[in-house]
């Protein structure tokens, strides 16, 4: 199990910022990143606390309504913040737009965004750029979540983002 795991190894590189030399720590910022934060952020942060920040991902939100996304990211936020005063990003930020999704994808990526704007947390958005046209939905490296279309032009749901970088998130998005 990935707590035992992470506790039983306090030397390892999850424990990175303590074993540096604080002359050297001081001069970095350093985050820790998981893919699955509600089983082992909020054990590891109470262990170990040496990170300036957490980075969660928010992916396989296709199925999922717009209160049920923002639900999901109150609770995986909530669990970081009962567990450490640090700050959190979404650091991994997508959603598949192949076969005929690309409204589902702008609708998820507004929610989400939307919601991590409104509560003073960053995100990043994966990806910018398809992958090879052979690969774009069946490779999971891209997994259909390129917010550009092959030719360079923005999907809708890249429209939106700026929209919302740009105006805020009280702004009315389409």
């Amino acid at each position: 199990d990935k707590i035992s795991a992470i506790t039983s190894f306090p030397q390892a590189l999850g424990n990175f910022p303590n074993q540096l030399p604080s002359s050297l720590r001081q001069k970095f910022v350093i985050g820790f990143h998981d893919y699955d934060p509600l089983l082992t952020v909020k054990d590891y942060l109470q262990t170990y606390n040496a990170f300036d920040f957490t980075s969660l991902v928010a992916y396989g939100l296709e199925s999922k309504t717009d209160s049920q996304i923002r639900a999901q990211l109150d609770q995986i936020t909530l669990s970081i913040k009962s567990s450490s005063n640090i700050p959190i990003v979404i650091g991994e930020l997508g959603a598949n737009s192949c076969n005929g999704q690309e409204a589902n994808q702008d609708r998820i990526l507004k929610t989400a965004a939307s919601w991590a704007e409104g509560h003073g947390i960053g995100f990043n958005v994966w990806g910018w750029k398809p992958g090879p046209a052979d690969q774009e939905c069946t490779n999971p490296v891209f997994g259909g979540y390129s917010i550009t279309n092959p030719d360079g032009s923005l999907k809708s749901a890249a429209r939106d983002l700026q929209q919302l970088l740009f105006y805020g998130p009280d702004y009315p998005l389409r």
